[in-house]
C-alpha cells in the first residue's frame, strides 16, 4: 500500500515531462533558484545597512542562528537517518533528478529547502513584505524538488517545519 506522502509525490511529480518550459522552469526552481535568493538577501541586508547608516547586526545575527541551527539538525538527521531519493526507489518516474543529485544522498530533509525557508523567516522577522516574498519563493523552491523527483513531500514539509520551529526560538531569543 503506497503512502499519503507517495500519493502527493506521485500528483506533483506527474506533471513532469509533458512541457519543455515546465520542465526547464522547474529544474531552474529546484536547483538554481536558490542562488538568487541568496543574492537578493545579501542586497536586502546591504539596503538595511545603507538606511540605518550602520551594520545591522541583530539582523544578520538572526539569519545566521536560523541558518547555523537549521543545518546543524539536517545534517543530525542525515547523519542517523538514510531516507532514499524518490527517483532511486521508483526509477520508473520521469525526474530530472539524476541530473541534479547524488543517487546515494539522503532526501530527508531538503538542504535547498532548509536554506530557503532559514532565508525567509529570517527576512520575515525584520521585513513582513520583503519576507513575504522571500517565503513565496521558498515555497517555489520546495516545491520543485519534489515536482523535478529530487524529494518526498514529507522531506519538504520537515524542512520548513525545521526552519520554523528554529525561526520562532529565535523571535523569542532575539525579542522582535
Amino acid at each position: 500500500m503506497k503512502s499519503l506522502d507517495w500519493f502527493i509525490f506521485q500528483k506533483i511529480n506527474s506533471l513532469i515531462g509533458h512541457f519543455f518550459e515546465l520542465d526547464i522552469l522547474g529544474g531552474f526552481l529546484a536547483e538554481y533558484l536558490i542562488y538568487c535568493l541568496f543574492l537578493l538577501a545579501f542586497l536586502f541586508y546591504f539596503f538595511l545597512w545603507q538606511q540605518k547608516k550602520k551594520v545591522p547586526y541583530q539582523e544578520i545575527l538572526i539569519l545566521v542562528f536560523i541558518l547555523g541551527l537549521s543545518f546543524l539538525i539536517y545534517f543530525l538527521i542525515r547523519l542517523f537517518y538514510h531516507r532514499p531519493r524518490p527517483f532511486v526507489i521508483y526509477p520508473e518516474v520521469f525526474h530530472l533528478g539524476w541530473f541534479l543529485s547524488k543517487p546515494d544522498s539522503p532526501s530527508l530533509p531538503s538542504g535547498h529547502t532548509i536554506l530557503a525557508f532559514s532565508l525567509a523567516f529570517a527576512i520575515l522577522l525584520v521585513n513582513r513584505k520583503i519576507g513575504w516574498l522571500f517565503l513565496v519563493l521558498a515555497f517555489l523552491i520546495g516545491l520543485a524538488r519534489v515536482f523535478v523527483g529530487l524529494h518526498w513531500p514529507l522531506d519538504v514539509l520537515v524542512s520548513i517545519l525545521i526552519t520554523f520551529i528554529i525561526s520562532r526560538l529565535a523571535n523569542h531569543l532575539f525579542k522582535f
